[in-house]
């Protein structure tokens, strides 16, 4: 049978394993939700740049077929001021914004060597693991909620250019109709 010792042991052991696998799952989610953010800001680049040269590709043979030249460089006025908008929020979510990283592999080891008292039980050891990460956490969360704000932005602009697409295309034909 344990003794009651032995039995706060294995249970502050377990807290601190616990502790540890809990920091570093949300370390490692809030990485993986940055990787997420970039490869979206790609994507949405992506996107913006096609979808322009598809609407420059018609542009020519509009001006060229129709009488109502004023109206369509005023849409496409309309329309690239968002395309724009929409290409500009997300180059900037390109940018690798900074961020409080952690303390390098040597100085987590001096800090730990240099206060050795303060690692008496592996209960003391997850809590300083984990508050060793919580500002370079607080910082990263930062930057992704940035990240995130920039390509919601940069989102909306897509797809408000897109409905004026629509409905421009809408109106125009109805024009050409009623000619």
């Amino acid at each position: 049978m344990l003794s009651s010792r032995q039995n706060t042991n294995a249970k502050d052991n377990f807290l601190a394993d616990h502790v540890v696998r809990l920091a570093e799952t949300s370390w490692k989610m809030e990485m993986d939700r940055y990787s997420s953010l970039l490869s979206s800001s790609g994507r949405l680049l992506t996107s913006v740049s096609i979808f322009s040269v598809a609407l420059l590709t018609l542009l020519p043979s509009l001006l060229h077929e129709s009488s109502f030249i004023k109206v369509i460089v005023f849409e496409y006025a309309v329309i690239f001021v968002f395309i724009l908008g929409s290409f500009v929020l997300a180059l900037i979510a390109q940018y690798r914004f900074k961020y409080e990283e952690i303390l390098s592999p040597e100085s987590l080891s001096n800090h730990v060597f240099e206060e050795k008292k303060l690692f008496k039980t592996a209960e003391d050891s997850a809590k300083q693991f984990a508050g060793i990460l919580e500002q370079p956490y607080k910082s990263i969360r930062s930057r992704n909620a940035r990240l995130s704000r920039l390509l919601k932005g940069s989102t909306i602009c897509l797809f408000v250019a897109i409905g004026f697409v629509v409905l421009f295309g809408t109106i125009d034909a109805a024009l050409l109709l009623l000619k």
